[in-house]
């Protein structure tokens, strides 16, 4: 089968980004990625667009003059038709998108004023809001793990090579969790570790982080074994947060806060 084209491969980034394609394509799209400087650009510029448009969008006022739509509107489809035609010049086509995202921001909910006092999105959102993701696809019996193993070894080797940080799965002595496996998921635009772990019917996931981009979030805090813990609980579910060996890790799951706080320790004991 012959290697698509920048362009194809532009075509699903999207999807790419949701973690919404077949394992052979999301194989095939990194393999790309990995030699393609142009499109890793319009990757990074369309993951920013979307932190962007995220962070932006609640916070918008006052919708814009119809005018001003109608000429946002044409703008965006007039870009839509450039990068058609010059899907190969990547960088050329990152910074037009980003652009266009920002015209864009004026339609979904204002014109051009913020409310500044608002915070930028956590981790504790993303990575809650990636747990609930997952969760759904579990309901719809979709494929949800990359790599599916029991084995800690095995999943730390599986990461080796696609992510940038040294990622060891923790074995959770002396607790009911049971490793079901890994995955590469986007967590404030850029990807990360996630593992997936049962506790009988609950479904609990881990994510590991550079620890220096990711500031630990408010909430209760308790310190194991030397390490704070940070509790805090978003739609519903119970997040604890850490950091270890140059990592902040993120446990997400519906038990209780006791039994999460447990795991956590049981997590920095291994």
């Amino acid at each position: 089968m012959p290697e698509k084209t920048c362009t194809q491969i532009g075509e699903g980034l999207s999807a790419f980004l949701d973690g919404e394609v077949a394992e052979a394509e999301r194989r095939e799209i990194e393999a790309h990625l990995s030699a393609c400087p142009h499109c890793r650009a319009y990757l990074q510029a369309e993951g920013s667009v979307r932190s962007l448009v995220r962070g932006r969008r609640e916070r918008l006022r006052e919708p814009a003059p119809l005018d001003l739509r109608r000429r946002i509107v044409q703008a965006v489809q007039a870009e839509e038709t450039q990068r058609r035609w010059d899907a190969l010049s990547r960088r050329r086509t990152a910074g037009r998108l980003a652009m266009a995202a920002a015209l864009v921001l004026c339609v979904l909910g204002g014109a051009f004023y913020f409310r500044s006092s608002e915070p930028p999105r956590s981790i504790v959102a993303e990575v809650v809001d990636e747990h609930i993701r997952c969760l759904m696809k579990l309901t719809k019996k979709e494929e949800v793990l990359d790599f599916m193993t029991a084995d800690t070894r095995a999943m730390n080797q599986w990461f080796q090579g696609r992510i940038d940080i040294n990622v060891t799965a923790p074995p959770f002595q002396g607790s009911d969790l049971r490793l079901a496996g890994g995955r590469l998921c986007y967590l404030l635009d850029r990807q990360r570790a996630q593992m997936v772990y049962r506790e009988g019917e609950h479904v609990i996931c881990l994510f590991m982080l550079d620890r220096r981009e990711i500031p630990l979030p408010q909430g209760h805090e308790v310190v194991v074994s030397s390490h704070s813990i940070h509790l805090t609980v978003y739609k519903g579910f119970n997040v604890a947060v850490w950091e270890d060996r140059g990592l902040t890790h993120a446990l997400v799951a519906d038990v209780s806060q006791d039994n999460l706080k447990a795991l956590a320790a049981s997590a920095l004991s291994s």
